[in-house]
Formats: C-alpha cells, structure tokens, sequence
C-alpha cells in the first residue's frame, strides 16, 4: 500500500505522475498563502514504512543513530537483501573470472566461472594414428573457494580434414584443471578454450 497524497490532501500536493505516483509536493503560492504541501503524520509514516521495511526483512534493529551517507543502517540492510550490489566482481581477458553472488532458499552463494585458453603441440608417436598432446595444465585466474563443479572445453580446427580434433579434461582441483587433446596429426599446433564452473 502507498498514499495517494494528492486525494489524500486535496490541493496540498500535485496530482500523480509517471515521475511521482504518489504526488509531488508543493510550496505554499506566497508566504501567507496555506496551499502548499504540509507536514502530516500518515504520509511521513508512508514513507517511513519502506526504510522499516527494508530494515525488518534484512533482520537489522535500527541502532538509535541517525544514517549518514558514510554510515547507513538501510544501505547496509539493502546489500543483505540484494547481495549483487555488493558482490558482483570479475576480470575480463583471453583469461579471467566472474563471481556471481546468488541467494538460494535464503543463503548467500557465490557462483564463480573462471575461464582461459589453452594450447599445446601432439607428440610424434602415435596410437592407432591418433597423436596426443602432454598433460596442459589450467590454473584459475581465481581460485575456487568451496566446490569446482565443472569443467568444459573446447578445442580450434588445426586446419585440414578428417583429424578428428579431440580435448578432454584429466583432473580438476579448485586451483586449476589439467587437459589431454589429441588428433591424427604428429607435431599439430593445437589450441582451445576452457571454462570452469564452481563455488
């Protein structure tokens, strides 16, 4: 629910727009003049109840102190109950992260997806024509705190036909992971790109 100030107060507030629903406030036309918007308890309890909102759903107690822009008890209660404000962090590149901050079933998360390339060249020896690249290891731009869930990759065309270009994840730890690939080719360039997904 929200006031209606201009049917509340007839004439002591203007009438609704898109950019004041409610009704903007007004001066008095001349100063003996008793037409300009006043002090009234239910409107300024109006607009009281959403700070008393926002305070109440996050759990904050106001403290008895006057907010300030450098110290704000209902700044501090809208991070709580709107965490991106606060927590939506990355770096972009060939390398990087992004750190989502998600709420589920009322606990704060962290979603974090880190991301590189990777490249590496196939050996000369081969099984059954296929040639394997050594070990590739992935080391996160930023770390996994909790959980990796996830790795996915990807790898380039070494150009030509019928390589049967192949890449595949061997392990996977919250520092990094470590990837094979392999083709039909002794000595291919091989490059790709790798995702991992975790907390």
């Amino acid at each position: 629910m929200a006031l209606d100030r201009s049917n509340r107060y007839p004439g002591r507030f203007k009438n609704p727009t898109t950019e004041q629903p409610q009704g903007a406030f007004k001066n008095r036309t001349s100063p003996t003049a008793e037409d300009g918007s006043y002090f009234e308890a239910d409107w300024a309890n109006d607009m009281g109840g959403f700070f008393g909102a926002v305070l109440s759903n996050a759990g904050v107690s106001p403290n008895g102190s006057v907010d300030t822009a450098s110290s704000s008890q209902v700044y501090d209660a809208l991070k709580t109950l709107f965490p991106l404000a606060a927590g939506f962090t990355g770096s972009l590149g060939s390398s990087g992260y992004v750190q989502i901050p998600l709420k589920i079933s009322g606990v704060s998360r962290i979603l974090k997806i880190n991301w590189a390339t990777w490249s590496s060249t196939t050996g000369s020896s081969d099984a059954s024509g296929i040639y394997e690249t050594p070990g590739i290891p992935i080391t996160w731009a930023s770390p996994f705190t909790t959980s990796a869930y996830g790795v996915i990759a990807s790898v380039n065309d070494v150009g030509g036909s019928g390589f049967q270009e192949m890449v595949w994840r061997t392990s996977m730890t919250l520092t990094g992971c470590s990837l094979l690939a392999s083709c039909r080719q002794a000595s291919a360039a091989m490059s790709g790109f790798v995702i991992g997904i975790g907390s």
